[in-house]
């Protein structure tokens, strides 16, 4: 019991990340109760941003690399353009909910009752925050 909990956090908590790295690059200050781009700022390389690096062209990664060194204010607008058009979106949307179902498949080990129904629904909450 204490193990399949250990785990669902676990899963839970990287989902969570991912969801919060993506969302700092795609989603507006209003949005994520947050100013946009906090992770370029400081100069974080997040698993949307490396997805995007590895889903394009040498050169097209490139230029990306020169914009997240300049970390000008046109950097964010460019980076979520070029994550939207490329396949890196697919790919950390299908890695999120790898963890969040791996998340969920632990709670099955835990008794039916309201807190597991909690847990599950706030995977599904978390999800639909990243990807309504």
């Amino acid at each position: 019991l204490q193990n399949a909990l250990k785990q669902y956090g676990l899963n839970f908590g990287i989902a969570f990340q991912v969801i919060d790295d993506y969302l700092d690059l795609v989603a507006g200050k209003k949005s994520l109760g947050k100013l946009p781009g906090q992770d370029i700022a400081v100069g974080e390389m997040t698993l949307p941003l490396l997805n995007l690096l590895k889903s394009v062209s040498k050169e097209k990664r490139g230029r990306i690399y020169s914009l997240l060194k300049s970390r000008n204010k046109e950097c964010l607008k460019k980076i979520k353009i070029e994550l939207i058009q490329s396949t890196a979106r697919q790919e950390s949307r299908r890695i999120i909910f790898s963890y969040m179902d791996s998340a969920k498949e632990k709670l099955k080990l835990l008794a039916d009752s309201e807190y597991r129904s909690s847990l599950s629904a706030l995977g599904d909450f978390i999800l639909k925050r990243g990807f309504s």
